[in-house]
């Protein structure tokens, strides 16, 4: 009787080391509504870089249902990022966690619409007609997935939201030199829309000028953006907003309005 309960207790003891080892794990589990609420659609274990498909049954995940994620165990350096389209695809909304924080617990995401930062690190959003409840594509890199070369996209609606205005503007060059864009002309660019912008990967010293203007002139409302330190991803959420913090500045010089009025873009690289 003693050796069968001395065999019973390692048993047990050993098979709660085994689950308790697994806690340890890196993790990730979608939640079918905010805030890991209703349905727990998967959970992904990550053993090193990942991309995987919502819609693959192998898996055991729902294509087009993940509201919000639960991390668990996964260390600072690591991206996690959701995709609207069953791909890497950089002109559909997609959400990156930048984690600058080891995560030792699970930690909630509560939704992939948000954007700034949190607890444990950083959400970057482009957004483009929504990604709640929508993700078909999830990875888990030690690398951002934005763009590594400067360049600002402008955004037809205020926050970054809505539609891509234009997405070839690059914002690199020979330092201190303007490089001009006129919105009537450039290719992929619509004139008269741009109500906000995110800038990827600018260096600190970048000036940023957006004019109603198609001459530039500075009797009609114009813009200018200056990077007090490298960005790897920041969002001016609007063009008639004057700011100032340790990351950038921002002057709006007030006519009658420049939200959905921009015809140029000057910028000139540090």
């Amino acid at each position: 009787l003693f050796l069968l309960f001395s065999f019973i207790f390692l048993f047990n003891f050993s098979r709660l080391r085994i689950m308790e080892s697994s806690k340890f794990k890196r993790r990730v589990a979608f939640y079918e509504g905010d805030g890991a609420t209703q349905n727990l659609i998967c959970s992904l274990q990550i053993t090193g870089d990942t991309s995987l498909k919502m819609f693959d049954n192998n898996i055991g995940c729902s294509n087009d249902e993940a509201r919000s994620m639960k991390v668990y165990n996964i260390e600072a350096g690591w991206y996690l990022t959701v995709w609207d389209s069953g791909y890497v695809d950089f002109y559909d909304d997609y959400n990156e966690f930048m984690i600058t924080k080891t995560i030792t617990h699970g930690y909630v995401l509560s939704g992939f619409e948000n954007w700034g930062e949190n607890a444990y690190g950083w959400q970057r959003l482009l957004n483009y007609n929504g990604l709640n409840g929508k993700v078909s594509f999830f990875e888990a890199k030690k690398s951002t997935v934005f763009w590594k070369s400067p360049r600002i996209v402008l955004k037809e609606g205020n926050f970054g939201t809505q539609d891509r205005v234009c997405i070839s503007i690059k914002a690199y060059g020979t330092s201190n030199t303007f490089y001009n864009y006129d919105m009537r002309s450039e290719s992929g660019c619509t004139n008269d829309e741009a109500r906000s912008m995110i800038l990827y990967n600018i260096p600190k010293g970048t000036v940023i000028e957006l004019y109603d203007s198609g001459t530039r002139s500075q009797s009609d409302d114009y813009y200018v953006f200056l990077a007090r330190k490298d960005l790897e991803c920041y969002r001016v959420d609007t063009f008639e907003k004057t700011f100032s913090n340790d990351y950038a500045k921002g002057t709006y010089f007030e006519h009658n309005g420049l939200d959905g009025k921009v015809t140029w873009v000057r910028v000139r690289p540090p």
